[in-house]
């Protein structure tokens, strides 16, 4: 039997008891009935009243998700039609373990609606508490604070003591005064598993107040305090508490202005242990590349780790290379399916310079038609030259191909398989197919350059496994696959020592 019943999204406007009667005869009706979704109404005073008599029937109940529920309402509205709901349930004797309250513009007034309800017996089993975006204020935060406090004694003292586990209060200008406030009541509590507090203007005395109860609470697995102002002191005040902090898999500080001092406190708190956590964001925290480095290096050993998140900091671009760099050597095969690998933005011209997987992410859908581009750019009008170039930009893309990230091995398909084609197109329309199968073997160092000043500069093993998934496309004219069977099946020092890939080819060729 479905336990649920839910009105979400149908933009019902509850005025009166008319106009709420079908939903209350529903709720009233409905057996076992454990939870009850009012998301995206509008109830009035009058309809909350027959809808918290219909709730009275049902001493099952156990989870109101009753967000947005007040649009358009006038704020004196928004407690008595709280009350009423409310009341439904204290008579029902209902047992309630989640309460969703959030996108309705409670503040304090809303808030006097709430306080005697929150602290009496139907939430003594309270484990979830969401009121993300409510408008509280540090006057309506303490007003509920302090009864959630009193919640905490009453229900101690009846032997049932609270075992909250997720507390939500982002967008609630909760300040620093709210939030040690809250931490007083995170501090008696002691069970929760998830605290989301971002966009407060919560300021170093806050955090450290947070950080403070966060590292009482043992079972603590997921900590949000995005978009706050931790500044240094606040990241210090968190990084003394973090060893205490051990079961942590989600930690988001983005946006918080921990700045490169906070982040290298971060880092050396994380540094040893928190063999849990999955992810970290860091992100627009104007930390340069020392402090991103020692995040870095921070994660070395944390083998779930899925998710890091250091965008919108002051790297720059070489100092976004060497954390690229950094990251891959710690990412090792055996902790991770595929390498971590962030696009960085560049032109072809800056790819060509210096090709990197991150780089090639960097030039996006539109990659292989760039680097097309690049090579007709360098040949200034010679077709001969165009060949050169496509074959040369082929190779220093191919040499990439040794990443073990999906999609940089699809990225780097698409450009060597666009490059070829332009390649050869060039050679068609020249009548140099010769030039074109010998520009390749130069290229792969099967056979001299008459050029000196020629040198190979790209991984022949990524070339390899570049051409092994090209060569077998139409694109390839015979005359040049069979000479390049000719040349790979003698001996060559430079390809032998890469004799898997060399085979691949070999096999992908006689296809």
């Amino acid at each position: 039997m479905d336990t649920t019943l839910s009105f979400a999204g149908q933009n019902n406007k509850w005025n009166t008891a008319e106009d709420v009667q079908a939903a209350a005869e529903a709720i009233r009706n409905h057996k076992d009935l454990r939870c009850l979704v009012l998301e995206a109404n509008t109830l009035g005073v009058e309809a909350a009243k027959v809808m918290g008599d219909a709730l009275a029937m049902h001493p099952e109940f156990e989870r109101a998700h009753w967000k947005d529920l007040f649009t358009g309402r006038l704020k004196t509205e928004i407690p008595e039609a709280l009350r009423h709901l409310f009341s439904g349930l204290i008579r029902a004797g209902a047992k309630l373990k989640e309460l969703d309250l959030s996108d309705n513009a409670l503040g304090p007034v809303g808030v006097e609606g709430m306080v005697d309800f929150m602290s009496s017996p139907v939430c003594y089993s309270l484990q979830e508490l969401r009121l993300n975006n409510n408008g509280l204020g540090i006057k309506g935060g303490t007003m509920l604070a302090e009864s959630l406090m009193r919640l905490v004694d009453n229900a101690k003292a009846a032997g049932t003591p609270l075992t909250l586990k997720v507390f939500i209060a982002g967008r609630n200008r909760l300040e620093k005064e709210g939030a040690k406030v809250y931490a007083k009541f995170f501090k008696a509590v002691g069970t929760l598993e998830e605290v989301a507090m971002p966009q407060n203007g919560i300021f170093h005395e806050g955090i450290a107040a947070l950080a403070d109860a966060f590292s009482t609470n043992n079972n603590l697995r997921v900590v949000n305090l995005n978009d706050n102002t931790f500044t240094p002191k606040g990241a210090q005040a968190m990084a003394d508490k973090l060893p205490m902090m051990q079961n942590l898999e989600v930690i988001n500080f983005g946006d918080c202005l921990i700045k490169t001092a906070g982040a290298k406190m971060i880092a050396k708190a994380l540094t040893s242990g928190h063999k849990n956590l999955r992810e970290l964001f860091l992100d627009s925290n104007e930390i340069n590349i020392k402090g991103g480095l020692a995040i870095a290096e921070a994660m070395a050993d944390k083998e779930n780790l899925d998710k890091l998140m250091l965008d919108c900091n002051q790297f720059g671009e070489d100092g976004r290379e060497m954390l690229i760099s950094l990251l891959n050597d710690l990412v090792s095969p055996l902790k991770r399916g595929e390498s971590v690998v962030i696009p960085v933005k560049c032109t072809a011209e800056e790819f060509c310079e210096q090709p990197t997987a991150a780089r090639l992410l960097g030039l996006g859908n539109s990659g292989p038609s760039q680097l097309v581009e690049e090579a007709k750019r360098l040949a200034e009008g010679s077709e001969e030259a165009l060949i050169n170039f496509c074959l040369k930009i082929l190779m220093r893309t191919g040499s990439i191909a040794t990443s073990n990230n999906a999609e940089v091995q699809k990225a780097v398909n698409a450009a060597t398989e666009q490059l070829a084609k332009a390649a050869f197109a060039a050679a068609q329309k020249s009548d140099s197919l010769s030039l074109a199968t010998n520009s390749l073997l130069v290229h792969l160092g099967l056979i001299k350059c008459e050029d000196k000043k020629f040198k190979l500069e790209w991984d022949l093993k990524g070339c390899l496994i570049a051409l092994a998934t090209i060569v077998s496309s139409p694109l390839f004219p015979e005359q040049t696959k069979s000479t390049l069977q000719l040349f790979l099946s003698k001996p060559n020092p430079k390809i032998d020592v890469h004799n898997q890939e060399k085979h691949k080819l070999m096999v992908a060729l006689f296809q």
